[in-house]
């Protein structure tokens, strides 16, 4: 399903239908395109954000919407986007295909977020899932950029939730987890998309942060 297509109402009830939003990163070509984690210099580790959103996908008792986001970005032209990618790896997981919807188009995750705004006018419940380094600045987006308002407005009343894919993992499965997360986060890698991020954080309350 296609972000023109979305339908966010239970076929069944009708009722607002509840959705998770995955932030896509980057890919990387082994044979076949895939997400990553922390190989390599830029690794973004969306492979956590496909496990995570695959567990709070198999607990609910009615199955949410997964919005996957993340066009081609520094992809070369004959690269799938990132949301096709991710996509593909939840259904190998065993999400149905029928609650996926591709948003495709968006690079940077300020686009991410605004192609999201658009879409969950008639939603119930909303979750963002993405890494544990890229939350702070998930949130100061919400919070400051304007063109991110409906988001804001769902975040300050509690409709829009904001979730580590580390720690919906390490809870679900700490011995398969936890050890390996540690590992990647004392990476010189990870330490460098950290400050990047933080720098990102502080551009965006100071008002200097480059939207694009």
């Amino acid at each position: 399903m296609d972000a023109d297509s979305l339908n966010m109402r239970h076929r069944r009830t009708g009722e607002p239908r509840d959705a998770l939003i995955i932030l896509g990163g980057t890919a990387r070509k082994n044979g076949r395109w895939h997400s990553t984690l922390f190989e390599h210099k830029g690794d973004l580790g969306d492979r956590l954000r496909v496990e995570a959103a695959w567990q709070v996908y198999r607990h609910k008792k009615e199955a949410p919407l997964l919005i996957v986001s993340g066009g081609k970005g520094t992809l070369p032209d004959c690269a799938p986007s990132v949301a096709d990618i991710l996509s593909e790896e939840l259904m190998k997981l065993g999400v149905n295909g029928k609650d996926i919807v591709r948003e495709s188009l968006s690079g940077t995750t300020f686009e991410q977020l605004c192609a999201c705004n658009s879409l969950i006018a008639d939603s119930g419940a909303l979750s963002v899932i993405s890494n544990e380094y890229h939350l702070p600045r998930i949130r100061a987006l919400i919070t400051y950029i304007p063109e991110l308002s409906a988001l804001k407005r769902l975040f300050q009343c509690g409709r829009l939730t904001i979730h580590s894919a580390e720690a919906v993992l390490i809870a679900e499965n700490a011995k398969k987890w936890k050890r390996n997360i540690d590992a990647w986060y004392r990476l010189p890698l990870v330490r460098n998309i950290i400050r990047n991020e933080k720098r990102g954080v502080r551009e965006i309350k100071a008002g200097s942060y480059i939207l694009r």
